[in-house]
């Protein structure tokens, strides 16, 4: 009786720990979504008020913006274009980027302000809650 006792006490316990580990991975989001130059191209041809994160995975810094945001509510549409995946030359040609990460805010389809001297995600959330 007290090995069965016993037996379900622990795998109470395993469960109780388990159903942590999964919530804890599923609060886990990131602060932009993923998106492709074309996508990006299409929200800003439909005159969308959007946010463009220009990073890439190689990106000391944008891990370290990365790490750093996803534990705040931003509340904003940010889309994500990863330079280790695509390089859309135009693009970053037409709005001067020359580094990661960066960050551009347009509005009707017109670049309205551009953050790429990130000192810390302070500069971040100032620049996405700013309007």
């Amino acid at each position: 009786m007290k090995r069965i006792i016993n037996t379900v006490v622990i795998t109470s316990i395993l469960l109780v720990i388990i159903c942590l580990v999964v919530s804890k991975m599923n609060s886990y989001s990131e602060f932009y979504k993923a998106a492709t130059y074309q996508e990006i191209s299409e929200r800003l041809n439909n005159d969308e008020k959007l946010i463009v994160y220009i990073y890439k995975d190689s990106c000391s810094k944008c891990i370290y913006i990365k790490e750093n945001l996803e534990k705040k509510e931003l509340n904003a549409r940010i889309y994500g274009l990863n330079l280790d995946k695509e390089l859309p030359i135009n693009f970053l040609e037409k709005y001067n980027i020359s580094f990661t990460p960066t960050f551009l805010k347009f509005n009707r389809k017109k670049l309205v302000n551009k953050l790429d001297d990130i000192k810390d995600v302070n500069d971040v959330i100032s620049f996405v809650r700013d309007d």
